[in-house]
């Protein structure tokens, strides 16, 4: 099962939910149960008994084909003809219906309205009409008419934008790999703009391989930790002391000694105040090839704002301010660099080494401690030495490496993921008169802006794929009066893998608009690295959780999960909820879900958000 399926088989498409709507021009195929006077008659349609005002009389026990006529308050139907019982079920069925609808009969305009005849799908001549036109942007056939399904079940504006993106999700393509694929084609890209900029930045935090990313800004952000101002004591040594053992800095030369040799190189006749050290300080950095000389402005800006939150311009010490000095010129690359860009261009560490090798080998060294720790199930303490510290400082702060074994980390890594796709920034125009920086620059409408730049096709084809995704995501957050659904897929680096979490919640809200903690319905979807595909299904009805996970070899999976059992139970209690049962079924089962998905949910009174490990 593609992890995008879930959407059709947890959500009841079967035909129209609940009391059916009609529509004026409607085609319906209905049979006379009960004749009344004043030629009202008791129809059924589909799976569902209509009152209705007939326009001629007609036969009880009779089918017949009936349009829909404009009327208020009351459904009221034109006799089109009579349908012989030999003609159910078969193709001239739905010859006829394209007959009364003035539409040719062709191959495909009989498959899409054979398909609706049997799924008990509206009919007019406008959504016959627009299927068509979706059917032609469809290269799988079934594919297209269960969009089309999902689409008029779901009651979504039957456009072509909303077909597209939905054909997005349904083609089965991992997020991570749409996402990964526009990454690629903006570093190969010849043209270059500030938003190509943010956007290549933001995804290379999003789905580059977490090792890679260590490797190539790794070494940047330990340099950050241990020049930064602001940083405790004990880290910062925590940092020197890694940046000496990756072989960047020599074992035997301390932080006061390399601070001295610095100011040795800048002012070789002396060091007389503050002033002369910033300004022999740049013009050094400047005749090494180290910065531009169109760079002195933004390091003196940088330079005042770390003084002026040091609270230390007065009465400065010398070596502090050759590092504050530093740690600006640092600043000032990092801003202006690409993630992508070599570290070994960074001005600060072609002064502490100029070897390019001895570079490298010490970037990948600190990769490879960082992903360490990162994959590691020790708990690092502040206690503990201080280069562990200092590591667990950069993959918190700057890799934000999701913790799985904390909730308080995996719902704070889930949000920033969230937040960074930019899923409610249409809401955040419609509902707020200023559009904050932050929010620009999500995902979204960097892709947006992308698409009006001077790009290439190839770029601007995998950025329209990505809002395709993104947009159908948003379509399928719905409000169907009290009820509440939530479709989500995101990238997520477990380890060294990649792969995506989908997510589908359904909830009610309360008369009062929150949402009812004690009944929702949440399913998970998850390729991952050993396991393959694993599908949690969770259920919580007056805050008795039930959970069913599917898998391939369920009896392996309960082991594994076996030990667990009594901390989930705990937990779940810690919150009120109380654990019910943990059911573990096998692949062939998984078909179990639509049935699952047939019954109702008593939700009379909804689901603020529950924490759940597995």
């Amino acid at each position: 099962m593609q992890p995008t399926q879930l959407l059709t088989h947890t959500r009841p498409v079967d035909g129209l939910q609940g009391k059916m709507k009609f529509h004026s021009g409607q085609i319906l195929l209905g049979k006379m149960t009960k004749l009344f006077p004043n030629n009202m008659a008791s129809v059924q349609i589909g799976s569902q008994m209509v009152m209705a005002a007939l326009d001629v009389p007609l036969k009880a026990g009779e089918r017949y084909w009936l349009q829909v006529q404009p009327d208020d308050g009351q459904v009221r139907l034109k006799l089109l003809e009579a349908i012989a019982s030999s003609e159910m079920g078969s193709s001239k069925a739905a010859e006829q219906v394209l007959t009364h609808l003035s539409l040719g009969k062709s191959k495909e305009a009989t498959f899409i309205a054979d398909y609706f005849l049997k799924n008990e799908l509206p009919i007019t001549k406008e959504i016959m009409e627009e299927s068509l036109r979706f059917f032609k942007d469809s290269s799988i056939t079934g594919q297209g008419l269960t969009i089309i399904k999902t689409m008029l079940v779901q009651e979504l504006p039957f456009v072509k934008d909303v077909f597209m993106a939905l054909q997005s999700v349904e083609n089965g393509k991992p997020f991570h790999i749409i996402l990964s694929t526009l990454l690629q084609n903006l570093l190969k890209s010849e043209k270059h703009t500030p938003t190509s900029a943010q956007t290549k930045a933001l995804l290379e935090t999003l789905v580059l391989p977490k090792q890679e990313l260590m490797e190539k800004i790794g070494m940047q952000k330990v340099l950050s930790l241990w020049l930064k101002a602001e940083t405790p004591v004990h880290v910062r040594e925590g940092a020197y002391t890694l940046l000496q053992s990756a072989g960047l800095i020599p074992h035997h030369v301390s932080e006061s000694e390399l601070l001295s040799a610095f100011l040795d190189k800048i002012m070789p006749s002396g060091r007389s105040n503050a002033t002369a050290v910033v300004r022999e300080g740049l013009s050094y950095l400047s005749s090494q090839g180290l910065i531009q000389p169109t760079e002195t402005n933004d390091i003196l800006g940088e330079l005042n704002r770390l003084l002026r939150n040091a609270g230390e311009r007065q009465n400065l010490h010398i070596t502090s301010l050759a590092k504050t000095l530093l740690s600006a010129v640092h600043a000032n690359f990092e801003a202006k660099a690409f993630i992508s860009a070599d570290q070994g261009q960074n001005p600060v560490i072609k002064l502490l080494n100029n070897n390019p090798d001895t570079v490298q080998v010490a970037s990948s060294k600190i990769g490879e401690l960082l992903l360490k720790v990162a994959t590691s199930d020790q708990i690092v303490t502040d206690t503990m030495e201080p280069q562990a510290v200092a590591l667990k400082s950069v993959l918190q702060n700057d890799f934000k490496v999701v913790d799985f074994s904390n909730a308080g980390s995996l719902s704070s890594s889930f949000k920033k993921i969230i937040s960074q796709m930019g899923f409610g920034f249409e809401s955040v125009l419609a509902t707020e008169k200023q559009v904050s920086d932050n929010q620009l620059e999500t995902l979204k409408p960097l892709l947006m802006k992308l698409m009006q730049e001077d790009l290439s096709m190839t770029v601007k084809n995998s950025a329209e794929q990505a809002i395709q995704r993104i947009t159908a995501q948003q379509i399928l957050a719905q409000e169907n009066g009290p009820l509440q659904q939530l479709f989500m897929q995101i990238p997520l680096t477990m380890g060294t893998h990649q792969t995506d979490l989908t997510m589908q919640w359904t909830g009610r809200r309360k008369k009062d608009g929150t949402i009812d903690p004690a009944y929702c319905r949440i399913l998970f979807y998850l390729e991952l690295e050993s396991l393959k595909e694993t599908i949690i299904d969770m259920g919580v009805q007056n805050r008795v959780v039930n959970v069913s996970i599917i898998h391939e070899h369920p009896d392996r999976l309960e082991m594994l999960v076996t030990p667990f059992i009594e901390v989930l139970k705990k937990n779940l209690e810690a919150m009120d909820y109380k654990l019910s049962s943990i059911v573990f079924e096998n692949e062939t089962e998984k078909t179990q879900l639509k049935k699952k998905s047939q019954v109702a949910i008593n939700m009379n009174d909804t689901y603020s958000g529950l924490d759940l490990r597995i």
